[in-house]
């Protein structure tokens, strides 16, 4: 199963998500637009965003488009949408 998670990569909560789902066997795909504060496990693919909060939540859409045609995932989980 091929997820994809969008999220903030500074969010603890949400780095113990993706890493409990890459020990699973899962491929993950974070998603993120802040710059990565923590470790993440070596099978979790990173995808940082260019634009930081608050306008990045819609300039990113067309990388964020252009990402998941890419990656073609099975599930798109949004983590604290805004």
């Amino acid at each position: 199963v091929k997820l994809c998670y969008l999220a903030s990569s500074s969010v603890i909560h949400a780095l113990r998500w993706v890493t409990a789902f890459a020990q699973r066997g899962y491929e993950v795909h974070l998603v993120s637009m802040s710059p990565l504060r923590h470790g993440l496990p070596k099978n979790v693919v990173l995808h940082s965003l260019p634009f930081p909060a608050p306008w990045g939540y819609w300039a990113n859409a067309p990388w964020l488009r252009m990402i998941l045609a890419r990656v073609k995932p099975q599930l798109l989980h949004v983590h604290y949408a805004a």
